[in-house]
Order: C-alpha cells, then sequence, then structure tokens
C-alpha cells in the first residue's frame, strides 16, 4: 500500500488547543452572541434585577466508546455477492455502507449477525465492516480484522469534548429567576441543553459554534449525557448560594412537572435523603429527562481521606 500523508489544517493539536478554541467562540459570543437554542421571558431584565449573581463553567473530556468486545468483522466478497459476521447495532446501516463501498447491490449483501458484545454507540458506525469487505473484496480471500484495545482507542469516533458556561440570578427569596447558558457543540437531540423540566421563569439558551478536531459519534444517551451534568451541576449551584437543600429547591422548580416530581419525590425516600451522613460525607441528588425517560439518582460521597469515594 502507496501511502500519500497531507498536512491537517487544523491548528488543534491538543485537547488544550481544543478548549482553547471552545472558550475563543464563547468569548467571542460574549452575553449575547451564538445561535439561540432556546428562549423565555426576559433574561437581561431579570438578571439586571437579580439579588444574587452565580456563575459557572463545566467542562468534558473526549471520551471512547471503549466497548468490551473488541471492534471485529469477517468478511467474504466473491461471485458479486458480500457476506459479512460482525455485531452491529444496526445491521441495515451496515448493509447500506457495504453497498455504497463495494458497488454491490444490497440484496446482494448478507449481514451475519451475531450477539452484540456492548458497544454504546460505537458500533452505530459501519467503519469497520467496510474496511475488512474493501480487502477482502481487492485481494478475493475471506478477510478477519479484529481492532487491538489500542488502536480502538486511537482511531476511535469520540464523545466530543464540551465547555458549558452559565450565569444565574436568584431573587430575594433565593429562586433562580434568570439562566443563561452557552456551550461550543450541538448535535442530538436538540432539547438536552434546555432546562425544560424546571420553572425558571427567564432562561436563554445560546450556542457558540467552534472547530471540532476529532471525527465523533454517537455515545449512550448522546448530548444528554453531557448536558445533564451541566444543568444539575449548575442548578446545584443555585441551591449552594441560595442555602436550600438541593433536593427541596429541585422539587420547587418541579411544580409544573409532576411526573418528574414523583421521580424526584421516590429517588429521594428510597434513598432516606433527609437521614443525617457521617463526617465527611455527603449526598447528592440529580434528574434528568432523557427520549422521553425520566431518570434520578442518589449518591453519597466520602471525603474524609481527601479524596472523594462513592459510597
Amino acid at each position: 500500500v502507496d501511502v500519500t500523508w497531507t498536512k491537517s489544517e487544523s491548528p488543534i493539536r491538543t485537547s488544550e488547543d481544543q478548549f482553547a478554541a471552545y472558550r475563543a467562540a464563547m468569548d467571542e459570543a460574549g452575553a449575547d452572541g451564538g445561535t439561540e437554542a432556546a428562549s423565555k421571558g426576559d433574561f437581561a431584565s431579570a438578571f439586571e434585577g437579580a439579588a444574587t449573581i452565580i456563575e459557572a463553567e463545566y467542562k468534558v473530556p473526549y471520551l471512547a466508546h471503549a466497548p468490551m468486545e473488541p471492534i471485529n468483522c469477517t468478511a467474504m466478497v466473491a461471485d458479486g455477492k458480500c457476506d459479512v459476521w460482525t455485531s452491529t447495532q444496526v445491521p441495515l446501516m451496515v448493509r447500506t455502507e457495504l453497498s455504497d463501498a463495494l458497488g454491490i447491490d444490497k440484496d446482494d449483501i448478507t449481514v451475519h449477525h451475531p450477539y452484540l458484545g456492548g458497544s454504546f454507540g460505537r458500533r452505530l458506525e459501519g467503519v469497520y465492516a467496510v474496511m475488512a469487505a474493501r480487502i477482502a473484496q481487492a485481494t478475493g480471500y475471506p478477510i478477519k480484522s479484529i481492532w487491538s484495545r489500542e488502536e480502538d482507542t486511537q482511531k476511535a469516533l469520540y464523545r466530543p469534548a464540551e465547555i458549558s458556561r452559565f450565569k444565574g440570578g436568584l431573587d430575594e427569596s433565593g429562586a433562580l429567576v434568570a439562566y443563561d447558558n452557552v456551550f461550543a457543540q450541538r448535535n442530538d437531540p436538540a432539547e438536552a441543553s434546555v432546562p425544560g423540566i424546571y420553572a425558571i421563569p427567564n432562561t436563554k439558551v445560546r450556542v457558540a459554534e467552534a472547530p471540532l478536531h476529532l471525527p465523533f459519534a454517537a455515545w449512550r444517551s448522546v448530548d444528554h449525557s453531557q448536558h445533564g451534568f451541566f444543568i444539575e451541576g449548575f442548578i446545584d449551584e443555585a441551591a449552594h448560594a441560595a442555602g436550600a437543600d438541593p433536593y427541596e429547591y429541585r422539587l420547587a422548580m418541579l411544580k409544573d412537572a409532576p411526573r418528574q416530581a414523583a421521580v424526584l419525590k421516590k429517588v429521594a425516600d428510597m434513598a432516606d435523603w433527609s437521614a443525617p451522613t457521617a463526617k465527611g460525607t455527603a449526598k447528592g441528588i440529580a434528574i434528568v429527562e432523557s427520549f422521553g425517560t425520566i431518570v434520578g439518582q442518589v449518591i453519597e460521597v466520602d471525603m474524609s481521606a481527601g479524596k472523594p469515594k462513592l459510597k
């Protein structure tokens, strides 16, 4: 194989370069720039009249899917037909990708589908099957391809890195009345970044798009896996600033969301939320709605040794 290398036009070389590009895009967007993702009420007036102002910034790194079963495929191309043996989340998508790559009609492609060994989005893409099938077509031999853990980690399609910035305004009672959020990457689903379950009267959510250096793909709950953390982290910041119990603080904002309130109450009851914790330990609570499913969680963390230990 003769390889011709080309130089990347991107100035991004490291994760820190990537985060710097995100911050530059958000700095340029300022207080009102970027693309609107959601808006409600009059944020500017509410923020200006707030009794307490809070700000926070969160960031998450690139994440590889790291499926338990290594990426693998066996392919045979002969007599105008293609057979592949591989685990895939969507066999019909793989068949289409193979048809496009090999120039073989989809009816002449058979995907033999053993049980899936855990993939979390990694096997939505059929690149590994196309690679094996193209080599099989070129050589005339059946080809078995296995990606090592090292290869898959290095060449994976990642969950994107992200930075998310928040500004909030609390009234005299400690209620969150103004909420502003700007971030750099918006993928799927669109509503993941919107704090729609909470009764916050004035909200502004924006995207300050920035270049992304590495290829990415779906990773579990997609954008919910990031924005759930961002939003719930900021709700905790607001509760802390208000001097309020984080469970009671959330519950008060779920007055128009009875199903979500029921889940929050249930998980707090299951965890015996109000029971005192030992010295150096504390509980945390969160609730996220993702693809129509409402998820509540309580954790207890021990910090007595100086590092967090999940109990």
